[in-house]
């Protein structure tokens, strides 16, 4: 393993890691998930608060509260290494992972920080253009663009991180969401890249998930199960499952990029301690983990095990869902 890193074993087969492993049920489109268990986590210092999480080539990386580390996970969750970052944040409230880079949402520097996989920093940014600060909190990356959210100023901001034809790397693409533009974000916590291109921010003050098109024009909220109001929206994922209804809908209309017919979004639901299921369109449909999360944070969805993860800071575990 590169420096930096060291490997652990959890020591749980025969557990949760077992019956991920075995669990060969699964649910159809307006199903809710299977709950598989909970694994407890800790270090040296005792319990860990699981915050952000995301899959990439099928390994689960895991970011803490308090920590300045990212543990990764093997597809068995039985082995992890561990990346110790250079500049140790105190904080990751967000972190997105592409080939060989990590990006990370360091709040309480109030900069966005670019890792090689071996913990060394690469870059930061820590100022917008017009030298204004923000404080980011979210990030994803889609199609060479980090998508930021800001809680300072309360707007979602769009980088290029990959230089093109059309775009410097480190330009300010654009902004959405805040000041003089509607709806106002007030506390943009998490965002999300559909495979379509449309942009999904959770607004944790307010209460709600906007959905903005691929160049930030505001396009529609979300609305939760059952008519409540998402009283906490956090973290989002999307599974790839068709829906049959869809399907029938748009029967012979072109659509190469599926948005119509395939997928359901799942967004973590801090106060009301669930996770909130929509179609395609927004239209909801069900939910999931009442009972069993205490504080969910962050949410990963591997498609090709039909596996969800939900981040509990209450437990101090990873919950685990078969779809």
């Amino acid at each position: 393993m590169a420096a930096g890193l060291y490997l652990g074993s959890l020591h749980v087969w025969g557990g949760v890691a077992e019956r991920i492993l075995r669990a060969s049920d699964t649910t159809r489109y307006d199903e809710v998930p299977r709950y598989l268990g909970a694994m407890a986590l800790t270090d040296s210092g005792g319990a860990l608060q699981p915050y952000a999480l995301a899959f990439h080539d099928g390994r689960l990386h895991v970011s803490y509260i308090n920590r300045s580390y990212i543990d990764v996970f093997e597809r068995d969750f039985d082995t992890k290494s561990s990346m110790t970052l250079q500049q140790h944040p105190r904080l990751i409230s967000g972190f997105a992972v592409e080939d060989d880079r990590l990006y990370i949402a360091d709040p309480s520097r109030g900069c966005i920080q670019f890792y090689h996989e071996d913990g060394r920093l690469l870059d930061s940014y820590a100022f917008l253009p017009d030298s204004s600060s923000f404080v980011p909190h979210g990030i994803c990356c889609h199609d060479g663009v980090l998508y930021v959210t800001d809680t300072h100023a309360g707007m979602l901001l769009a980088i290029a991180v990959r230089s093109s034809d059309v775009r410097m790397e480190g330009e300010l693409l654009f902004t959405a969401g805040g000041r003089g533009q509607s709806p106002r974000l007030v506390f943009p916590a998490a965002t999300f890249v559909t495979p379509d291109g449309r942009i999904l921010v959770s607004d944790l003050a307010s209460g709600c998930v906007q959905v903005y098109t691929c160049n930030g024009r505001y396009a529609v909220s979300l609305t939760s199960p059952s008519g409540d109001v998402l009283r906490g929206p956090h973290s989002i994922a999307m599974d790839d499952l068709p829906s049959e209804e869809l399907l029938r809908r748009n029967t012979g209309r072109f659509d190469p990029s599926g948005v119509h017919t395939f997928g359901r979004i799942h967004v973590v639901d801090r106060v009301a301690k669930r996770v909130a299921v929509f179609d395609a369109l927004g239209t909801a449909l069900l939910h999931y983990g009442g009972g069993e999360l205490q504080i969910p944070n962050g949410i990963a969805i591997d498609t090709g095990r039909r596996l969800i993860v939900v981040a509990d800071a209450g437990q101090a575990s990873l919950v685990f869902y078969r779809y």
